[in-house]
């Protein structure tokens, strides 16, 4: 007999068919970036603030480390409030499922737990404790299965259930580290402070960072054991180790190809355009009057944690994919273009541009990879010769990746002249340009004039009237 329970699987399952048909297709065509959570996510908002005061109650009850907690609190709520963390179907549902397997594989603590979608393009996962984690979309977008992305979680889930979080902020509170800092800042640059205090203050640093890489050790090798119970390919864990280490080189390798649209036979491309920047802008600072950064990382190197994860990983157990290697590719795709999306909105123009290219190598026909390259260049054409250039590309590229110092140098090297004859020439490209898409007609219609070139801005002004019957002086970039 068909059951209800067997109706609810088809449905779901099919709606799941739809959004990843639907997905799928938006990456080929075009992309809307994702909606993010606010004050009116109120069952989001609702449950964070239940785990909070649970977490709350937990914490000793000293009066320094309550009021770290309840800062540490207000600055999240203020997050989820201003849209930092993505609302998505598809990208929530992704990183539940697999939360939720390695938490029912495992004798864990049975509070609640929830994983937000970081809009990043940074790297990164974050347990704040009492079954909260965040990854960025920068990390989705990056990571190669789901299996990569059941270490990372099961990562941050033990750091949650080896009570790491607590211990942390209570070391806070103990040490008073940021008013003992702001007392050193202050006596250097009064000029009364003493080698024998910085001693000190040094030794106290050097031994929280000790503690705290000894954490992450400790949640590596819990990491293990959890995904072993999830039957996750814990041989994984080393591979997210590596894309860790170089978090910026692309996913997939396309080389110096990613610059060929900004080459036309009429335009051609400059090999001078990809000169290397002086290496003073890159350069590693080899440490500080108070301490050498290198005995203050918070987390272990790299190869040491593949060292030690060594020690605990099995080869040849069994695991199965728990969710259809399809959706985790859309789930992946989308965190491509909300990395593309979120650089683009902090400004990173570089990054955005770095990440854009890469999408526009499999999706040349996306109209809305196609307006961000175009408002980019627009962009800078304008910021050009002016301090405001800096705030879009970064000055100084220390924790760059090689690929992206090479997208630094080129926004660097080219004129502002040369911007904007990339910027007419590749929205204008016939490949490019999407008569349907009103985005494009508006950033012809700007860097055109910018440019000047008064016959180009009213042909493109009575093309967009006519098709979309108002003036394109009343539109607003999206």
């Amino acid at each position: 007999m068909f059951s209800i329970r067997c109706f609810v699987v088809l449905v779901r399952t099919t709606v799941l068919v739809f959004v990843c048909h639907l997905a799928s297709a938006q990456c080929v065509e075009n992309y809307i970036p994702r909606q993010t959570h606010s004050e009116l996510s109120k069952s989001l908002i609702h449950g964070l603030e239940s785990q909070f005061e649970e977490e709350d109650k937990n914490m000793p009850g000293d009066r320094e480390v309550r009021q770290i907690n309840f800062d540490r609190r207000i600055t999240f709520m203020e997050k989820v409030l201003d849209g930092a963390f993505i609302k998505d179907d598809t990208l929530e549902n992704y990183v539940d499922k697999v939360l939720n397997n390695i938490v029912a594989s495992n004798p864990v603590h049975p509070y609640p737990r929830r994983v937000l979608i970081l809009s990043s393009p940074h790297v990164n996962a974050v347990c704040y404790g009492q079954g909260i984690y965040a990854v960025t979309v920068g990390l989705l977008a990056r990571i190669e299965n789901e299996n990569q992305l059941a270490f990372i979680l099961a990562h941050e889930l033990a750091h949650d259930e080896l009570g790491h979080i607590r211990t942390r902020i209570a070391q806070e509170a103990d040490l008073d580290l940021e008013e003992r800092a702001r007392e050193q800042t202050f006596k250097i640059i009064s000029g009364k402070v003493i080698q024998n205090e910085i001693d000190e203050f040094r030794k106290l640093l050097y031994d929280f960072s000790k503690h705290s890489r000894t954490n992450e050790l400790k949640a590596d090798s819990m990491a293990v054991v959890l995904l072993r119970n999830a039957k996750y390919d814990e041989t994984e864990s080393s591979s997210v180790l590596n894309i860790l280490q170089s978090p910026q080189s692309p996913k997939y390798e396309i080389g110096a190809e990613i610059f060929a649209p900004f080459h036309s036979a009429d335009y051609p491309f400059q090999d001078y355009w990809l000169k290397d920047r002086l290496s003073v802008y890159s350069k590693k600072y080899m440490g500080t009057f108070l301490y050498s950064p290198d005995s203050i990382e918070s987390h272990p190197s790299i190869d040491m944690r593949k060292r030690v994860l060594n020690r605990y990983v099995h080869d040849g157990n069994q695991h199965t994919p728990h969710q259809s290697l399809e959706f985790v590719n859309i789930a992946s795709e989308i965190a491509s273009f909300e990395t593309v999306e979120s650089a683009y909105k902090s400004n990173e123009y570089d990054l955005a541009l770095y990440h854009a290219l890469q999408l526009y190598y499999r999706y040349p026909k996306n109209a809305y990879v196609v307006s961000r390259i175009g408002k980019i260049l627009t962009d800078l054409y304008e910021a050009h010769n002016s301090n405001r250039f800096h705030n879009y590309v970064a000055k100084y590229t220390l924790n760059y990746g090689d690929e992206l110092k090479v997208m630094n140098s080129f926004l660097h090297n080219l004129t502002q002249h040369e911007l904007g004859e990339l910027a007419f020439r590749f929205i204008n490209n016939p490949l490019n340009f999407n008569v349907s898409d009103e985005n494009h007609y508006y950033l012809s219609w700007k860097i055109n004039s910018l440019l000047n070139r008064s016959n180009e801005v009213t042909s493109i002004s009575q093309q967009y009237h006519d098709r979309f019957d108002r003036s394109i002086f009343s539109y607003k970039f999206r």
